[in-house]
């Protein structure tokens, strides 16, 4: 999983900003928490900028366990193109 983002990765969530480690730090206790998670998306736009590419879509995630969560909300990534290793996400936040 966690080679899907770059080490220069920067990440907003509950308003929150976090940085690479503190990021998949974050994600493994999600994991962690809940016995099942279901994420459904809704791609909203896509924008190239040179080596970057922009999506902007709709998210909806349910965690099944004992403390169940599910929330809504709009979502930002930015994937950068890496000679060295293909497309890796640099950025994720609200929109």
């Amino acid at each position: 999983y966690s080679s899907y983002y770059d080490t220069s990765f920067i990440g907003v969530s509950s308003e929150k900003t976090m940085n690479y480690n503190q990021w998949i730090s974050y994600k493994n206790n999600l994991f962690n928490r809940y016995t099942s998670i279901n994420v459904e998306t809704k791609l909203n736009n896509a924008l190239v900028d040179g080596n970057r590419l922009k999506v902007y879509f709709e998210q909806w995630f349910k965690g099944e366990g004992p403390t169940p969560y599910s929330d809504y909300g709009f979502k930002e990534l930015i994937f950068e193109y890496k000679q060295s290793g293909g497309w890796v996400i640099v950025s994720e936040k609200p929109y």
